[in-house]
C-alpha cells in the first residue's frame, strides 16, 4: 500500500502470522494495522490495539518499537508487511508536508501522541487535525485527546453533580446559583433514553453556534482558555462561574473537595473546547462534530457524531436529503460499532459494522426494525447493511476525514 515502504529508509518485513481462529477471523488481505511491537521471543507479538496478532521471529524489531503493518496474502496464508514507523517518523511527515506555513505541523503532532502515548497511530492522526488549528500545540493536543483516547474515565460530570447537589442541600447555594450547570450535568450522567436525546440536542446545539472568528481570536492571543472565556451560556462558563462563587470555593475548601472539583471542571472544559476545536472543519465544508460522554453503567459508554453536508463552503447549512452521519459508538451489549448513514437524493443507506460475529448477527436480525425507524423519521426505503469489522476506529477517522482540506501525508 502506497504510504507504508520506506519510512525513514526502513525497508518492509514480511512475515508470516501465526493465528488463532478467532484472530485470523478479524483481519483480511489489503487492511493496513498500526501497533506495537509487544516482545520477540520465541515468537514476535505486535500488538494493535485490543488485538495481540503473533508472527514468526523478526529479529530486526525491538520491544515496545511502533509498527505500522499490511495483511496480505501469501503462498501460506496470511503475512503482515511489516514497517517499523517510529523511525524517522517526524522525518518522514514533514517530508511529505507541502504546505509552508504548516511545515511544523508533524513536529507538533508527534509531540502530541507522545504525550497521549499513541505515537503509533502519527500517520493516521495527522488527518485529524483540522487546518486551522494546526500550529497551535495546545489546540492539537485537546483534539487528538478527544478523538483518539477512550481510556479517560466519563465520571467527571457525575463528580461535580454530587458536589453541587451537596452545596445545595447545604445552603450553600441557591437553585438559582446552579440553575446554569447542574441540568446540563444531570442529562450527561443519566442513561435514560429521555435524557440522553436531550442531552445530545444540547450538544448538536452547542456545535452549531458559529465559532470561525472567536477560535481566530483565541488561538491568536494565545490559547484555548481564550476561546472557553469567549463563549457565553455553555456549561464550562457556568461551572468557571460557580468557582468565581466565594461561598462555594470556602465550601470546597473546608470539605476537601477543592481539587476534586477544580479537576472535574478542567476534564469538562477541555472537552468542551476540544469538541468546538474539531468543528473548525467547518470552514471547509459544511461539518458538525460533537461527542456524548455517558455514565459508565449506561448502554452507550462513548458516543462520538459526525454529521457531513454535501458541498463546499463555510456555512453550516445540511440538507437532510443529501448528507452523511457517522457514529462511532461503544456500547455495553454490542461492543464497538461504527456506524455511516447515507443520504443521497433522499435515499438512504444504512451500514451497520461491529467487532463481534454475534453483534453483527443480532442487529442484522433487527434490519427491517430499524429501517422501518429510518421510514419513520423521513427516509422510506432505506436499506440497512451490516458487516465485521476489525475495531480500527482511527483508520475509519482519517479515512472520513480525507473529504476536508487537510495535508497530504500519503506517498
Amino acid at each position: 500500500m502506497a504510504g507504508l515502504g520506506g519510512i525513514g529508509g526502513v525497508s518492509p518485513i514480511f512475515a508470516s502470522i501465526i493465528a488463532q481462529p478467532f484472530q485470523a477471523a478479524a483481519l483480511r488481505p489489503g487492511q493496513v494495522l498500526q501497533g506495537l511491537v509487544q516482545s520477540v521471543e520465541p515468537q514476535t507479538l505486535i500488538r494493535f490495539g485490543a488485538l495481540v496478532i503473533p508472527v514468526e521471529k523478526v529479529e530486526a524489531l525491538q520491544p515496545g518499537q511502533a509498527v505500522s503493518a499490511e495483511v496480505v496474502r501469501g503462498d501460506q496464508g496470511l503475512q503482515l508487511r511489516i514497517t517499523p514507523g517510529a523511525q524517522g517518523l517526524a522525518q518522514h511527515l514533514a517530508a511529505e508536508t507541502t504546505d509552508a506555513p504548516l511545515r511544523d505541523l508533524p513536529g507538533i503532532i508527534v509531540n502530541a501522541l507522545q504525550s497521549l502515548g499513541k505515537l503509533d497511530l502519527a500517520e493516521q492522526a495527522v488527518g485529524l487535525v483540522p487546518r486551522n488549528i494546526a500550529d497551535n500545540p495546545a489546540a492539537v493536543r485537546l483534539v487528538l485527546s478527544l478523538l483518539l483516547d477512550r481510556d479517560h474515565g466519563d465520571d467527571d460530570a457525575q463528580r461535580a453533580v454530587r458536589i453541587i447537589q451537596r452545596a445545595i442541600d447545604d445552603g450553600i447555594l441557591t437553585e438559582a446559583e446552579a440553575r446554569d450547570a447542574l441540568p446540563a450535568l444531570r442529562g450527561l450522567t443519566s442513561g435514560n433514553a429521555e435524557k440522553i436525546a436531550l442531552a445530545l440536542r444540547h450538544a448538536a446545539a452547542a456545535s452549531l453556534r458559529p465559532i470561525a472568528a472567536r477560535l481566530a481570536e483565541a488561538l491568536g492571543k494565545g490559547g484555548v482558555q481564550q476561546l472557553v472565556t469567549s463563549l457565553s451560556d455553555d456549561l464550562p462558563t457556568a461551572l468557571t462561574r460557580l468557582l468565581e462563587n466565594e461561598g462555594f470555593a470556602e465550601f470546597l475548601r473546608q470539605t476537601g473537595q477543592l481539587f476534586d472539583f477544580h479537576r472535574a471542571v478542567e476534564h469538562l472544559v477541555d472537552r468542551f473546547a476540544a469538541a468546538q476545536l474539531v468543528n473548525a472543519r467547518g470552514a471547509d465544508a459544511p461539518y458538525l462534530f460533537f461527542a456524548l460522554p455517558m455514565p459508565a453503567d449506561s448502554a452507550v459508554r462513548h458516543a462520538h457524531i459526525h454529521v457531513m453536508g454535501e458541498g463546499g463552503g463555510k456555512t453550516q447549512r445540511f440538507d437532510a436529503k443529501n448528507a452523511t452521519v457517522v457514529l462511532d459508538l461503544s456500547t455495553s451489549a454490542l461492543g464497538d460499532l461504527w456506524i455511516t448513514l447515507s443520504a443521497t437524493h433522499g435515499a438512504c443507506s444504512c451500514w451497520i459494522r461491529a467487532r463481534d460475529l454475534d453483534a453483527v448477527a443480532a442487529i442484522q436480525s433487527h434490519a427491517g426494525e430499524l429501517a422501518a425507524r429510518l421510514a419513520d423519521a423521513g427516509y422510506p426505503g432505506a436499506s440497512v447493511q451490516t458487516a465485521l469489522w476489525d475495531g480500527n476506529r482511527v483508520r475509519e477517522l482519517a479515512t472520513m476525514m480525507r473529504r476536508f482540506k487537510g495535508l497530504n501525508v500519503e506517498a
